[in-house]
């Protein structure tokens, strides 16, 4: 946060009044835009509206979001240590089509270098929000935090490990962040997977530096939960994905301005500013203060894409993919009632992720597990059907576990993931924490910058929401990715 925005948390309630006149003095802030900021403190983007200027939204993002200038100084100060260790590897964004998948390592002058998405980055961006940086990290190398498994290499990897991190277990999966649980993302200033490579080692260190640093970065409502649009400000759209406006270079350039004269006076700015876009001078103020007020000219809209949390029975019979009766019984809020045909079955994982979240998340629904009972009941009517059609064709030991309810492994089985694609159905008892759990994994899924990633149902890898695994009949089913057994969430292979 900005250092007035620390001391605004600090103030007691009982001097709040008298605390808000003292900090906009001091500060030379508009009391206005403090009360602003008070208003969005923790504002959860996935369930809350926002409609305002750009230069508002990044005011209240980088208040509530961004970490405080000592520690991003501190975290840049390690990063630029990090050439002096031997042997170290430099996670990088993954970049086609040398670096295209996300475990390959180049070794370039000595260095090694090796392709992630954005989870290592949500990992130190998160310890240096909260403050623990210097004991995390004091004397310790990249290399050293990989191979102890301290921090996450990528959510998944796509081709074995080599050079220095072939025969190691390095730790994956996606990191349980604060901001995602307000749907945010971490956008990136300046794209650290822009670009065909020249394959110097000048290249791949500007993308370790840009993957990383945390000045490179700008809290932004995540394309995942919420839709994003320009209300006014000007008439055409200049590049850049219009349904994810981090991407255009437009509001890339307000993210530069905002950051660069926040931060303008800081050497350790400073020598990030020439490890991204090379030596010379920052933007003179006339620059920086055109780019902010167009930033002020430009209106946004910002809006929940579940912003009325509709539960199936609000939803009009046409688009309905589920059965639903013409009523249900009292004091059930079911997402529908169980079917004997597949024909109403969801298609794929996004238009099934999209109707449990209005379930789940209806502050009105009671319900303790699918079928809308309040109490936790057996039922293992089949609930919901859905088809699965993303999981690779890589070759895995699959567990087989016991009947009943706590299930214990008993066996595995190779096989290869595309053998678990077809359709599923989903039981009447499974259970709404299981269905959080399952929301709070496709959040978390990496979002690409600046793509329509996220409306591509395909795009979508089952193997990072689905652990595949086998009853003790051999019938396939899905349990929730890094759990152990069903964990309440009942789905069978049709």
């Amino acid at each position: 946060m900005a250092q007035w925005a620390d001391e605004l948390l600090a103030i007691p309630n009982l001097g709040l009044e008298a605390g808000l006149i003292d900090l906009s003095l001091k500060y030379h802030v508009d009391i206005s835009v403090i009360f602003e900021i008070i208003r969005f403190m923790n504002h959860n983007f996935k369930t809350t509206p926002f409609e305002g200027s750009l230069s508002e939204l990044l005011q209240i993002l980088s208040s509530s979001w961004m970490p405080s200038q000592e520690n991003l100084e501190a975290f840049e100060s390690w990063l630029g240590r990090q050439l002096e260790f031997k042997e170290n590897v430099f996670p990088i964004r993954k970049f086609s089509p040398s670096m295209a998948k996300r475990g390959t390592l180049q070794s370039i002058d000595g260095r090694h270098f090796v392709a992630v998405d954005n989870e290592p980055l949500a990992f130190f961006y998160e310890i240096a929000r909260r403050s623990q940086l210097d004991s995390f990290l004091e004397g310790r190398s990249l290399v050293e935090l990989i191979k102890g498994k301290a921090i996450p290499l990528s959510w998944s990897l796509d081709a074995p490990l080599e050079g220095q991190l072939k025969g190691f277990e390095v730790k994956t999966g996606g990191v349980s962040a604060e901001f995602r649980d307000h749907g945010i993302l971490l956008a990136h200033i300046q794209d650290a997977a822009q670009g065909q490579s020249s394959g110097t080692f000048s290249d791949y260190e500007k993308r370790f530096f840009a993957s990383l640093s945390a000045f490179n970065i700008m809290p932004w409502p995540s394309i995942r939960v919420t839709t994003q649009e320009i209300t006014s400000g000007f008439d055409s759209i200049p590049g850049g994905n219009p349904k994810d406006l981090s991407g255009m270079p437009t509001i890339q350039n307000a993210f530069r301005a905002f950051v660069e004269k926040r931060f303008s006076e800081s050497e350790s700015y400073k020598k990030h500013h020439a490890r991204i876009y090379g030596e010379g001078q920052l933007p003179s103020a006339q620059d920086l203060s055109a780019a902010l007020d167009r930033a002020q000219q430009i209106k946004i809209r910002i809006s929940p894409k579940n912003k009325n949390l509709p539960t199936a029975m609000s939803v009009p019979k046409s688009q309905r993919t589920v059965q639903v009766p013409a009523a249900l019984p009292d004091n059930t809020a079911a997402i529908g009632y169980p079917f004997d045909t597949q024909e109403n079955q969801y298609k794929n994982l996004e238009s099934l992720i999209g109707d449990l979240r209005g379930w789940a998340t209806d502050l009105a629904n009671a319900a303790v597990q699918l079928d809308g009972s309040v109490i936790s009941n057996s039922n293992p009517k089949p609930w919901i059907y859905f088809e699965v059609s993303n999981f690779p064709g890589t070759q895995v030991s699959v567990p087989q576990f016991s009947q009943g309810r706590n299930q214990t492994q008993i066996g595995t089985r190779l096989m290869r993931l595309s053998d678990f694609n077809g359709t599923y159905r989903i039981h009447g008892d499974t259970k709404k924490s299981a269905i959080l759990e399952l929301l709070r994994l496709f959040d978390s899924l990496p979002v690409e910058q600046g793509s329509h990633k996220e409306e591509d149902p395909s795009s979508i890898d089952a193997a990072q929401l689905f652990q595949p695994a086998l009853t003790h009949s051999w019938n396939k089913k899905l349990n929730l990715a890094w759990f152990d057994g069903a964990n309440g969430f009942y789905a069978y292979y049709q």
